[in-house]
């Protein structure tokens, strides 16, 4: 593919996101390849800044700074930093570059016009006559899937997993308001779906986003360094400690926990990572079906209005909220803190003892498992 642009008439890509859509990922690829990229004209500025010392990854590999400073987010981190003047923008960006990217989803937390108006103003100060915004669109069932176990793993969530049900609502208001300030002709369109990437992955789909060709110099992150899911079990587990154990510490010890136990017993296993029913997948795609009809007609040019292509899959259509841990899984889990570490196997005594007489049922079944191998 051939870049119409040059360095006289540069473009500026801001990649949206949204969140769970790959984001991480892709910052991590653009960060690691910065040099390689301005090879090829392509410019990925660092936006780490002293104002923010504590900025780690993945924060470091992404535009957040440049979000932030415009004011979207709702970030800690946002409020301590001071306003950094143009100049300083303007000396990370790469003289000579026909293609500048920034990337962070915080351009997607709350958006508003005077927000997205100052990042157009900001744009054209530092010399883009031109700015292209790249969205990214994942199934919402399974949107649904990913946000809930981020909030879960990381943000001490409790609640079931119908609980984050509208999320997708929100994202795609966020895309609203870019078309209705930016323009459909500035918008870019990508489907997160694995079948859907160009070349097969989710850089050289990137890379196709912004009109430049895949280059076998590029570097590609480390599986392990992405953020994948955890088995539903690990899920129930976490939920039990976030209610139930009352100090952070407590929480953190029992989460690290779960992450060496997803490595090691169930790492491989193919089964046990959809946490919705057939039914609930369903009723969500139905919601959001009319607005993804006309994104595939009007951004990708579909007369069908088919956004998804990987059908609805589930081995038990039953199988979701109200399945809890097998006492062959409880019992290995438990024999695997009994080896490690004594005061984890503790905590989780302690909540599931705790659990046995909540409200939700399936809490209350995992903590009568648990308990009843103890």
């Amino acid at each position: 593919m051939k870049h119409k642009e040059d360095a006289h008439n540069p473009v500026l890509y801001i990649h949206l996101g949204p969140g769970k859509t790959g984001t991480t990922a892709i910052q991590k690829f653009l960060f690691d390849n910065r040099s390689r990229l301005l090879c090829h004209g392509i410019c990925y500025p660092d936006f780490n800044h002293p104002s923010a010392p504590r900025l780690k990854e993945p924060f470091k590999l992404a535009s957040h700074m440049f979000a932030w400073n415009l004011g979207f987010g709702d970030q800690k981190a946002k409020e301590e930093t001071t306003f950094i003047e143009d100049s300083w923008w303007k000396s990370r960006l790469a003289a000579n570059c026909p293609t500048v990217v920034f990337s962070s989803e915080f351009f997607c937390g709350r958006p508003s016009q005077e927000k997205i108006d100052r990042l157009q103003e900001t744009a054209a100060r530092l010399g883009f006559p031109k700015v292209k915004y790249i969205y990214y669109f994942r199934r919402p069932d399974l949107l649904v899937e990913s946000r809930y176990q981020q909030a879960v793993k990381k943000r001490g969530q409790y609640q079931p997993i119908l609980w984050n049900k509208n999320e997708s609502h929100r994202i795609h208001s966020a895309f609203k308001m870019y078309v209705e300030n930016v323009g459909t002709e500035n918008m870019i369109v990508r489907v997160f779906e694995k079948g859907q990437f160009f070349g097969g992955d989710i850089f050289r789909d990137f890379l196709h986003a912004i009109g430049r060709d895949w280059s076998d110099e590029y570097l590609l992150p480390n599986d392990k360094e992405t953020n994948v899911g955890w088995h539903k079990d690990l899920i129930l587990i976490m939920r039990l400690a976030n209610q139930y154990l009352t100090e952070p510490h407590q929480i953190d010890w029992i989460r690290r926990y779960c992450i060496i136990m997803f490595r090691t017993l169930y790492e491989g296993r193919k089964e046990g990572y959809g946490m919705l029913t057939e039914d609930q997948r369903k009723q969500i795609l139905s919601h959001y079906d009319p607005f993804h009809k006309k994104i595939a007609k009007t951004y990708l040019g579909r007369p069908d209005g088919k956004l998804f292509y990987e059908p609805i899959l589930s081995s038990n259509p039953q199988a979701g909220s109200n399945e809890t841990i097998s006492p062959e899984k409880a019992g290995a889990i438990l024999d695997f803190l009994q080896k490690k570490d004594q005061k984890a196997l503790a905590l989780l005594k302690k909540a599931a003892s705790l659990g046995m007489n909540s409200e939700e049922e399936e809490i209350r079944q995992v903590s009568k498992t648990l308990c009843s191998l103890f």
